[in-house]
């Protein structure tokens, strides 16, 4: 229940906003957050401002014209992921056992370092094993999906009453913006000096780069669905190139992702097929 209340309490909110005016969404989440305290669950209110942050920041964006689907799933995700991050303070600083529950998960991460150093053979850096490298990862994979899920279900409303259709381009069309190469770059850089310096800075930043590395992995599947239809070639190819993220070419495909946004191969090839014309 409360999973399915994350994921979809935004959507009432994004629809309202998109279609009628922001007063809506506050009355209607002022009613929500009057019940929820009439039968005692506070918690509940935290998944209210967390569905009203997500839903009134995609159904802003989603109203002003110009915008693309792209542009309204980023601003969810922007909202979702500060609105998540501020959940998560006011729980640390107010309720103790969300305390409790942090050394609990940090126990159970060093419990699981030491299972697979035993079922491998081989030693793991408890560097990587700590819980303030997992939560990051964990809340983006946490988030990422709510504004996707909201937009390809709200879309579906919003048709049926002719409002301006916006959706997420075709997956062999997404780009990140060439700002993430510059990011990934400085990051780089910056893990490697202090490795050079001997420093602990890092460690705890290294989420940063598992991230930044997930999205160059996609960033480079994009970049293999475009080629195969550049091409012309069968999308059935695309399932080997999947099975191929568990192999060692999982990096030559994050590579190609990279090189994609910082110099936009495809711009370039579709610029020299013109040309052969």
């Amino acid at each position: 229940m409360l999973l399915f209340a994350f994921y979809l309490l935004p959507l009432p909110v994004f629809l309202l906003i998109t279609q009628y005016r922001l007063s809506y969404a506050l009355g209607m989440a002022v009613l929500a957050g009057g019940v929820v305290l009439a039968f005692g669950n506070v918690e509940w209110l935290l998944f209210i401002f967390f569905a009203l942050l997500v839903g009134v920041s995609m159904g802003h964006v989603y109203r002003k014209p110009g915008s693309t689907g792209t542009d309204v799933v980023l601003a969810g995700f922007l909202a979702g992921f500060v609105g998540i991050l501020l959940i998560l303070g006011i729980a640390f600083l107010f309720v103790p056992a969300f305390q409790q529950l942090l050394t609990v998960w940090d126990r159970e991460l060093e419990q699981a370092r030491q299972y697979w150093e035993q079922m491998m053979g081989v030693e793991f850096d408890p560097h990587y094993f700590r819980l303030n490298l997992f939560m990051p990862v964990m809340l983006f994979f946490m988030v990422a999906p709510v504004p996707i899920i909201n937009l390809w279900l709200g879309r579906k409303w919003l048709k049926r009453r002719a409002v301006e259709d916006k959706k997420l381009p075709p997956f062999k069309d997404w780009r990140l913006p060439k700002m993430f190469f510059y990011f990934y770059v400085v990051t780089i850089l910056v893990y490697f000096l202090a490795i050079f310096m001997d420093s602990p800075f890092f460690n705890n930043y290294l989420s940063i780069l598992f991230i930044l590395q997930l999205l160059f992995t996609i960033q480079g599947y994009s970049l293999i669905a475009f080629l195969l239809d550049y091409g012309e070639k069968n999308k059935a190819w695309m399932v080997l190139a999947i099975f191929l993220a568990f192999t060692p070419i999982l990096t030559i495909i994050q590579f190609l992702g990279l090189v994609d946004v910082g110099f936009d191969l495809r711009q370039w090839m579709i610029q020299m097929k013109n040309r052969q014309k």
